[in-house]
């Protein structure tokens, strides 16, 4: 499980703010599982770790995170805000690659 881990945040080193219109709800949870692993050492579901970045992260991406979980238990499609989920994903990235 760890090497999944890593292998998602040795897969953003290629990303493309772009990337997150094609599957927002798979990149937004992913973040946040990715940067519950380098900032505590966790290995967490999509599901875990959407709530722990409800938990963790500014309250400024609470709602996007928790239209992502909604979606994810529900399996509709995220009506995306492109400017929030870049800034979110752009946000997740410099914290993930400053620890």
């Amino acid at each position: 499980i760890q090497l999944a881990a890593a292998t998602i945040a040795n897969s953003l080193h290629g990303w493309r703010p772009g990337d997150v219109n094609d599957n927002p709800i798979y990149v937004i949870l992913n973040l946040c599982r990715v940067l519950a692993y380098v900032r505590e050492d966790l290995v967490m579901s999509k599901e875990q770790g959407g709530l722990w970045g409800i938990r963790n992260l500014p309250a400024d991406y609470s709602e996007l995170i928790q239209a992502s979980l909604a979606c994810y238990r529900s399996e509709k499609n995220l009506p995306v805000d492109n400017e929030k989920t870049q800034e979110f994903c752009q946000y997740m990235r410099s914290r993930i690659f400053a620890n």
